[in-house]
């Protein structure tokens, strides 16, 4: 009787789990990375959200801040301390400014890393296709 080399082959048996086919695997790969793009991008869109939103609340008391207190402090400092009123209005834009660096640094700080969850899936799915045997093309 002649076997051929496929006979005696020493693969291991398929998963049990595994998709039937390639297709169907591929689909479904396809299918569950989407669905945690999806998912993860819902959660950096809150983010964004909460991110602007704290943004635009703090550009608006500086400029709330600015408007309504330049213009009593600078008078009161100017006339209580016989200082010219630029110098005065010079040192109250400098703690603004100061306060504007101060929040725009917490607002880098505080955001969480986006998409982890997703980028880990496609490190594993790099490491297991680079664990793969490489199949020979049906035309080789």
């Amino acid at each position: 009787m002649n076997q051929g080399p496929d006979s005696t082959s020493t693969a291991a048996p398929p998963d049990p789990g595994a998709p039937a086919n390639w297709r169907d695997a591929i689909t479904t790969l396809v299918a569950t990375r989407f669905a945690i793009f999806e998912h993860e991008m819902k959660i950096a869109a809150r983010s964004a959200v909460k991110t602007a939103v704290q943004t635009v609340i703090a550009l608006l008391a500086l400029a709330m801040s600015w408007a309504l207190g330049m213009a009593a402090l600078v008078g009161a400092v100017a006339s209580a301390s016989g200082m010219q009123w630029y110098h005065v209005a010079a040192i109250v834009a400098g703690a603004h400014l100061l306060i504007a660096v101060v929040l725009g640094a917490l607002l880098k700080s505080t955001r969480p890393p986006s998409f982890t969850f997703t980028r880990n899936e496609f490190k594993k799915d790099r490491e297991w296709i680079s664990q793969q045997p490489r199949r020979k093309k049906s035309d080789d």
